[in-house]
């Protein structure tokens, strides 16, 4: 993605604020994306707990017979294999819906802040288009993901079954297993949803802030007992997009739930790609937003 700048907010701010440097609100994900995130991948998974009964007596069949049936199990793992494939491929229409409402969502946002605070309506030089290939990306990751979820589900689930079967346990124990691979699936689908989630807002903020031209923020945690102590450290810390911590930005790193804080510094010296967006773009952006400078 091209992450260089289209225009120059600063240059647009200046005459339009006393104010030196602006610190815009974070922009952070919906914890409604995350939940809707969440029924998504439980939607392909469902598979894993619907065959549960059939699983039990597949299981039941064989430790009766030992040797004789052990297809069955073998039989009804290939079908739910399939099943969760497939659904995993239809999964991509939704996912694409959430992702696109997310990044209407987050230029809305940045669209209001940047109008609210320096009085200039960029509603017409925010485009959808501007996020059109990391939506893509981010949609094909996630379809990726929740593949290799239900792949490691159906895994568990055919070692487990065929472990305990060996083994001669009884039903209630293979019951037992079967709930403890639920719980772990639920847990691995929130996982997923809400890091997703996090990884494409922290892409929504990076592109939307550099394509303004804006070069620094702050970052941001969320403040609780589950942030890393290397991003504890940097809570309140200013950082340049062009030089990011050695493990991303903010949003970035796998679970990672902090956000970037857009700082645009109006004394500051343009570097050469803001530049250009100075010499190249300003005029047309002023144009198209009806200001003069």
């Amino acid at each position: 993605m091209d992450l260089n700048a289209r225009f120059d907010l600063a240059a647009l701010a200046k005459g339009r604020t006393k104010r030196k440097v602006i610190e815009f609100r974070e922009i952070k994900p919906r914890l409604a994306s995350e939940q809707a995130f969440y029924r998504i991948i439980m939607s392909v998974l469902v598979e894993a707990t619907s065959r549960r009964a059939e699983i039990l007596e597949a299981a039941a069949a064989t430790r009766r017979e030992l040797i004789g049936d052990a297809a069955t199990i073998g039989a009804i793992m290939a079908e739910m294999r399939a099943a969760m494939s497939q659904a995993a491929s239809l999964a991509t229409g939704p996912l694409m819906s959430l992702f696109a409402n997310d990044a209407r969502r987050h230029g809305e946002t940045w669209i209001g802040q940047v109008n609210r605070l320096i009085g200039v309506d960029l509603s017409a030089v925010v485009r959808s288009s501007d996020v059109q290939t990391i939506l893509q990306l981010e949609v094909q990751k996630s379809v990726a993901l929740i593949r290799g979820l239900s792949d490691d589900v159906a895994k568990r689930i055919e070692f487990q079954v065929i472990d305990l079967v060996s083994q001669g346990k009884s039903q209630k124990d293979i019951a037992a297993a079967l709930a403890e691979t639920a719980g772990f699936t639920r847990k691995r689908a929130m996982f997923i949803a809400r890091d997703q989630a996090a990884s494409f807002n922290g892409a929504l903020n990076q592109i939307r802030q550099e394509q303004a031209g804006v070069t620094s923020y702050i970052w941001r945690t969320v403040g609780d007992q589950r942030v890393r102590p290397a991003h504890r450290l940097r809570n309140g810390q200013r950082f340049r997009w062009d030089s990011p911590p050695s493990d991303g930005a903010p949003g970035r790193p796998p679970n990672c739930r902090c956000t970037a804080q857009a700082v645009l510094d109006l004394d500051e010296t343009p570097r050469s790609g803001r530049a250009r967006a100075s010499r190249a773009g300003l005029s047309a952006v002023a144009s198209a937003l009806g200001i003069g400078l």
